[in-house]
């Protein structure tokens, strides 16, 4: 008879200035938004050593390290974990997102607002004013 054995490996768990996000956007040009454990969206950057070896996703976990000059809104990716790692996480305990993220995700609409559509259309206005018409 075979036991079923917890396969034993390591992983890496946030140090001291570290916290635990998940990824929810994709910016371009090595950003991505993250929303940490501490309840705040912070704007991530992907430094080259960890571009060029990995690829982060939308609803990856990462390690985030703020930086010192903009704690609550900047940061950069220093580890992304597998989808094995972050079920392990789970199980012990480590990461527990908050239920805002769920909620977030779901109340989010695709349509402006009525405030920001009128500040498009203005703007929109604006351009088209100066704008020298062409004749023919």
């Amino acid at each position: 008879m075979v036991e079923e054995q917890e396969q034993f490996f390591r992983i890496r768990t946030p140090r001291k200035g570290e916290l635990l996000g998940v990824v929810t956007g994709l910016m371009g040009a090595s950003r991505v938004r993250v929303e940490c454990l501490d309840g705040k969206e912070r704007l991530c950057r992907i430094p080259g050593k960890i571009k060029r070896n990995i690829w982060v996703k939308v609803d990856d976990t990462v390690i985030v390290e703020p930086w010192e000059i903009d704690l609550n809104r900047r940061g950069d990716i220093v580890w992304r974990y597998t989808r094995i790692q972050t079920d392990w996480l789970k199980r012990k305990g480590f990461f527990k997102p908050p239920d805002q993220l769920a909620e977030a995700s779901t109340e989010q609409t695709t349509q402006p607002s009525v405030q920001q559509s009128r500040h498009v259309h203005r703007a929109h206005r604006r351009h088209n004013a100066y704008r020298p018409h062409r004749s023919r």
